[in-house]
């Protein structure tokens, strides 16, 4: 077992947006990201000025018996950068984690695998990922869109929903592709699919961000 991590904090600059990712199973992957992460004093506007992504932190896995170190880097990752915030004011007080369906599916999975290899005790690993503030954009967006309650009286939005209302030249195909992308191991196909995704929720949460739509 991982000894826990301590988190001195110490006033830096932003970390990165980062996309975390793992693809680890015999026969199908498992996402487990297309997070974007800003923290103290960094607003994701801030981490775009300067033209797109810059240098995103990644790790790739393609098996099984690579999920625990996988899962590893990930923790000390979000670890690091936790211990770049001590400088927090009351604006930015706090780790933010962004993306879409991240509160359903991401960050649960990253927290109950990491616990299952016991990458720390259960107290800490739910310090590292549920002390975030977790933004998932599904739900943000819904205020964006008329409602129709006869359908439903309130819904998550999709990625794709959010792209149109947004006006993002983009179009995200279905994660079942995926599967069969790993099935094949057209692994260079992931990363290249997973990229354009990682854009996508950055652009969302930046434009949601900046309002007047």
């Amino acid at each position: 077992m991982a000894s826990p991590t301590t988190r001195p904090r110490a006033k830096s600059s932003c970390p990165a947006i980062t996309r975390p990712i793992s693809v680890s199973s015999q026969s199908s992957p498992t996402r487990l990201a297309a997070i974007t992460l800003s923290s103290a004093g960094c607003s994701i506007e801030d981490s775009l000025s300067r033209g797109g992504l810059r240098n995103p932190w990644e790790v790739w896995n393609w098996s099984k018996e690579g999920e625990r170190d996988t899962l590893l880097q990930i923790y000390n990752y979000l670890n690091r950068s936790w211990q770049m915030i001590e400088g927090k004011s009351s604006n930015h007080p706090d780790l933010v984690l962004a993306g879409i369906g991240i509160s359903k599916l991401d960050v649960p999975a990253l927290y109950i695998r990491s616990a299952h290899h016991r990458i720390d005790s259960e107290n800490a690993l739910f310090e590292t990922y549920f002390k975030t503030k977790i933004v998932d954009l599904s739900d943000v967006g819904i205020g964006l869109f008329r409602n129709n309650p006869s359908i439903y009286p309130i819904y998550p939005k999709s990625a794709n929903a959010l792209l149109s209302r947004l006006r993002i030249q983009s179009h995200k195909t279905s994660g079942k592709t995926v599967w069969d992308l790993y099935d094949s191991q057209n692994f260079e196909a992931i990363k290249e699919r997973t990229a354009c995704e990682v854009e996508d929720v950055v652009e969302i949460a930046s434009r949601i961000a900046a309002g007047g739509f």
